[in-house]
């Protein structure tokens, strides 16, 4: 295996292009390294990221959040531009964990993971992400983080990285709960980020995601619909949680739960991430 530490975006694909899947990109390393210990035999060529420092800044342009992806959980939870405009990505990050699991893993690290209850990605979902991929192939492409998921479950990209991800700034109302056996050293055993717009006691631009009831980071657009333009009530709220329920999520028995134990959970945890969001309105805290 061989290393490399590229100082630019432009030499790292230099390198993807050359090793092509044999080919490891390292950000973080929290879940890289597990998998190298365990199987390190296809890798040909370790990738570290670190010393791009583009890929380290946060700002903000025409309203929209630019988050590299070397910018970690810690820094998501506590830099004040993300606080103030994207503060259920903020709740989301802070939520991973111990600090120093916050301080190393990386935004673009968690994308590129796959594990479906990814704190980030489940918040990033709900909140409309876009990525910005640098390619060999095609120089820059920015496409919905949903779509980009999709992509990844029926081929990886291997002469491709993703660069930073863009956040939409809007007023809205958003909530993230999680249910987790050791909130230091697990990740969940279910997620559900909520994030919507207000238009007096009604919804709109709802979006549901959902970590860990699936093979990726799931949409529960049903209980979406549920609840998109028609008048917030408590009783809407406990629809749109059993909704979520029993038809978005795709829940599996593993080690860790019981599809059934994980039904219930996603009950719970959108109607409280409902309630945590909007329970100013009329007749929702009842």
């Amino acid at each position: 295996m061989q290393y490399f530490e590229p100082n630019f975006v432009d030499e790292a694909l230099v390198l993807l292009d050359r090793f092509g899947s044999g080919a490891r990109l390292l950000a973080g390393g929290t879940r890289l390294g597990f998998a190298l210990r365990s199987d390190p035999r296809d890798v040909a060529a370790l990738i570290n990221l670190k010393r791009i420092r583009e890929l380290e800044r946060v700002e903000e342009r025409d309203g929209t959040l630019r988050i590299g992806a070397l910018v970690t959980a810690q820094r998501i939870a506590t830099t004040p531009v993300i606080r103030e405009h994207a503060p259920l990505l903020a709740r989301a990050a802070g939520s991973m964990g111990a600090r120093q699991l916050r301080s190393i893993a990386t935004v673009g690290g968690n994308i590129c993971s796959g594990d479906p209850a990814s704190d980030l990605v489940v918040a990033l979902v709900a909140c409309g992400a876009r990525c910005e991929i640098a390619g060999v192939e095609e120089p820059s492409r920015v496409l919905p983080l949903e779509r980009w998921l999709d992509e990844r479950a029926t081929g990886v990209q291997a002469k491709e990285l993703i660069g930073w991800v863009h956040v939409p700034v809007t007023q809205h109302v958003a909530a993230y709960e999680k249910m987790t056996q050791r909130r230091a050293f697990e990740m969940a055993l279910v997620a559900v980020a909520f994030r919507a717009q207000r238009e007096g006691a009604a919804l709109r631009d709802v979006r549901i995601a959902l970590g860990g009831v699936g093979p990726a980071v799931l949409r529960a657009r049903g209980a979406e619909a549920v609840l998109s333009g028609a008048p917030l009530s408590a009783a809407s709220a406990r629809e749109a949680a059993r909704t979520a329920a029993e038809r978005d999520a795709r829940p599996r028995d593993d080690a860790r739960a019981s599809a059934e134990y994980r039904r219930h959970l996603v009950t719970t945890l959108v109607e409280r991430a409902i309630r945590n969001a909007c329970g100013d309105i009329a007749g929702i805290a009842s």
